[in-house]
């Protein structure tokens, strides 16, 4: 009995004063919602900082690179020595590569007249102003710093990463016969052998004679005045024309095509190759018309092709 009256006061208790479940009056502010932990906010993306590793090298890192400021400190050693060409001159002697406009007292490479033509472009035009590397024995020449540079793999030139890089190059043109006859001649033999009963005789004189007929004009396929030589540079042609005049410097001998030599065409030939005609090439073709194979360059300002087999110059009229 005593329970249930203390059940009854306990309700009215509840109901007189207006207590919720929550402990508060029911004319209050209600429960507080619920709030979830704070959503997950993930780690930042990762920005990899702007690249300070410098230009690029074909050949990648090396050990031994010094400045060009510091060549003077490693004479009689061999080193890579990185910087600018600032200057370049071609006194006819040698081609100097300068890296301060001062040169007389500060590095240089130089490259000599047997080995100009080791490269793709006159030296002195190839790497000026380019960020090079120069790789050889330092040697000391009149107070300054130098390496002589015998081998275009001796110098590298930086790549330059502020542009895509470049499409590959066209295939080179056939340098001779051989090359185009061989790939050429491979698939004709089968798709003959199939049919030995359809002209029988005919294809195996056919199927000889055709990768010659293909393969042997290309490097005579264009035949161009000497007059008109510069309008080809970069291209293998054959030039055609008098032989008015030779020189032999001691150290190159020029075939020159016009009596102003310095501003047309002519045919250089360096010492390596002169012992592989059958007279001195300053006698043998002087006066005589003549078609030169090769390479079309300029050279300060005038076409020239480089001769280094006697194959690359047929005399056409003595």
């Amino acid at each position: 009995m005593r329970k249930v009256f203390l059940s009854i006061v306990t309700i009215a208790l509840i109901t007189a004063l207006g207590i919720t479940g929550c402990g508060t009056s029911a004319g209050s502010t209600a429960c507080p919602t619920y709030t979830p932990y704070p959503t997950y906010t993930p780690y930042p993306t990762y920005t990899p900082p702007p690249s300070s590793a410098g230009p690029l090298w074909p050949s990648g890192s090396k050990d031994n690179v010094i400045s060009w400021q510091d060549a003077s400190q490693y004479y009689g050693q061999t080193m890579t020595v990185e910087g600018p060409v600032v200057k370049t001159y071609n006194s006819g002697k040698a081609v100097f590569l300068n890296f301060h406009e001062d040169y007389q007292d500060h590095f240089k490479a130089v490259v000599f007249p047997d080995d100009w033509g080791k490269f793709l472009d006159p030296p002195e035009k190839l790497f000026l102003g380019r960020l090079v590397r120069v790789t050889g024995l330092i040697e000391e020449y009149q107070g300054a710093p130098e390496i002589i540079v015998r081998e275009p793999g001796q110098i590298e030139m930086a790549v330059d990463t502020s542009c895509p890089p470049c499409s590959p190059c066209p295939p080179c043109p056939p340098c001779s016969t051989t090359v185009p006859t061989q790939p050429l001649a491979t698939p004709t033999q089968p798709s003959a052998s199939p049919t030995p009963s359809s002209a029988t005789p005919t294809l195996p004189s056919v199927t000889p004679t055709s990768p010659a007929a293909q393969a042997t004009p290309a490097p005579t396929e264009v035949v161009v005045s000497w007059q008109d030589a510069a309008q080809h540079y970069g291209q293998v042609v054959t030039v055609e024309g008098r032989v008015v005049k030779t020189y032999n410097s001691g150290k190159v001998v020029f075939l020159n095509f016009h009596q102003d030599y310095r501003a047309y065409f002519k045919a250089v030939i360096f010492p390596d190759d002169w012992d592989k005609f059958p007279e001195p090439p300053e006698q043998l073709f002087l006066d005589k018309l003549v078609r030169v194979t090769g390479l079309v360059k300029e050279y300060e300002g005038a076409p020239e092709i480089i001769v280094e087999e006697p194959g690359q110059i047929e005399i056409v009229e003595e």
